[in-house]
């Protein structure tokens, strides 16, 4: 099914780890942290050889589109979408990213990206399959988009239940209240049902879970969070 295409794509999430880049059945890369940055200040990212890490045993084709209900409007790819949570600063520009060759890569180090063709950002709670996917990298030597969202002792997630987290889209804000921070193994996340289970009005923020001793990474951080209203303000 779809729901468990896309959560198998997202376990192959790259973690940036020991300075390079992994995922499963993907080539690896690494931050050209010589690199100017781009008009956005976007970091470039090099090519380095393959890299393969378990868990993924099976290739999986990229989730074909869901339908999307006639009440939601289409998002623009080129709308400004910003993801906020200030309990940590995460203050971000968010971009609509589709699984390519089974596996989501975000191709910056500093932007996170929403997973389409699943929940649009500013759909709203009406919208019956508006569970939002934000997935971004963290990286322990260095400086990647949800790095705030780690604990820096390494124990855990630096965000908790209560904490407000933004979307904004040009339909208007978003509010969200975290409800869930949690860590799975890399394969354990494809079969967590409480993350792919359809949800109208949730927010699903996913990144790789660093190691203190900076190793590769065998975690993810799934951070979730319930909207605070019936509709964006």
């Amino acid at each position: 099914p779809p729901r468990r295409a896309v959560a198998l794509v997202v376990a192959a999430l790259l973690a940036v780890t020991g300075g390079s880049l992994v995922a499963a059945g993907l080539a690896g890369q690494e931050p050209d942290l010589g690199a100017a940055p781009t008009a956005s200040s976007q970091r470039t990212i090099a090519p380095e050889p393959a890299l393969t890490v378990a868990p993924l045993e099976d290739d999986v084709a990229a989730p074909e589109a869901e339908p999307q209900p006639t009440a939601v409007p289409a998002l623009d790819a080129d709308a400004d979408v910003r993801l906020r949570v200030p309990s940590v600063g995460i203050d971000l520009p968010v971009h609509p990213l589709e699984p390519d060759g089974g596996a989501i890569n975000p191709p910056t180090m500093t932007d996170a990206y929403w997973i389409d063709p699943y929940g649009r950002p500013g759909a709203g709670a009406s919208a019956p399959d508006n569970t939002v996917y934000i997935a971004a990298h963290s990286w322990s030597r260095g400086e990647a988009a949800f790095d705030p969202l780690l604990d820096p002792d390494f124990q855990g997630g630096a965000v908790g239940p209560g904490d407000r987290v933004e979307v904004e889209t040009p339909s208007g804000t978003a509010e969200y209240a975290v409800t869930d921070v949690r860590r799975y193994g890399k394969g354990e996340l494809p079969d967590a049902d409480e993350v792919w289970a359809v949800h109208p009005g949730r927010l699903v923020l996913i990144t790789c879970f660093q190691r203190e001793d900076g190793g590769r990474s065998t975690e993810n951080l799934v951070v979730t969070a319930e909207l605070a209203g019936d509709a964006a303000r």
